[in-house]
């Protein structure tokens, strides 16, 4: 009920921030730190995910395994829970979550009229005009989530976030449209994780090739997938990007823990 008076007397269109269904299952409290940091650091006004209640899990890996039945179910109880509390949009950090909600949903859901807007789509517009560290540099390469990529033709945004923080691009030979898997995305950790090791170590090679030795990339899953796999890649550091904008907002330093 706190909530409902909250969002009801609140700012027209107030969001609620969406990290991702995950957090737990990787034991990962700081991607949604950085992110609840990064947007009050920059003014951009949000609920935590925290307010709920209880967790907004979006369904998408149910979909991704075929169990079509249990991910609308899922969704209609999404819905009626956020109308419930006067929720009409979502900020959502997880590609998986973006995609889910975004397309997914209005696909099996006819009466689905939330708002769903990226997260670094919503950061870039701000970022632009904030003051950054200057001692910011980093020569770099970025992994497209497929998800992000593929899936929500996102690609040009988490670049140029690199951009305005003043990192130098190196693309690897596999990029955007063209990009090689992680081995993350689609249930295959679940249905067969030697497998999708394997491919997170050809990635991890496919980086270490770029002659670049960090390698960003965005959302829980797929970052959290590859620092995994990286144990035998002391050359290359895997960051989400989160982390790089903590830094040059001077939220927290680049690998360091809250």
């Amino acid at each position: 009920m706190a909530l409902f008076g909250l969002v009801k007397g609140g700012k027209k269109g107030k969001a609620i921030l969406h990290t991702g269904c995950l957090l737990g299952k990787y034991d990962n409290k700081e991607l949604r730190e950085n992110y609840e940091e990064i947007l009050d650091k920059l003014g951009i006004d949000f609920i935590s995910p925290e307010k709920l209640g209880k967790p907004l899990i979006c369904g998408s890996l149910a979909l991704d395994l075929g169990y079509e039945k249990d991910f609308i179910k899922i969704a209609r109880r999404n819905l009626k829970m956020l109308k419930t509390l006067g929720i009409k949009r979502i900020i959502a950090v997880c590609p998986e979550c973006f995609k889910a909600l975004s397309q997914d949903y209005k696909e099996f859901i006819m009466d689905w009229n939330i708002e769903i807007e990226f997260a670094l789509e919503v950061i870039l517009k701000r970022l632009r005009k904030k003051k950054l560290k200057e001692d910011n540099a980093l020569s770099l390469t970025y992994h497209d989530p497929s998800y992000l990529g593929r899936y929500c033709g996102i690609y040009d945004t988490p670049r140029n976030i690199l951009h305005v923080l003043g990192h130098s691009l190196t693309e690897l030979k596999y990029s955007r449209e063209d990009s090689f898997s992680s081995g993350s995305c689609g249930g295959l950790p679940e249905t067969n994780p030697e497998l999708a090791d394997e491919i997170a170590k050809e990635r991890l090679r496919q980086a270490r090739d770029s002659k670049v030795n960090i390698l960003v990339t965005s959302g829980i899953r797929t970052s959290e997938h590859l620092k995994r796999n990286s144990s035998g890649f002391p050359e290359i550091r895997v960051f989400e990007i989160s982390e790089l904008i903590c830094h040059a907002l001077g939220i927290k330093q680049i690998g360091a823990r809250a």
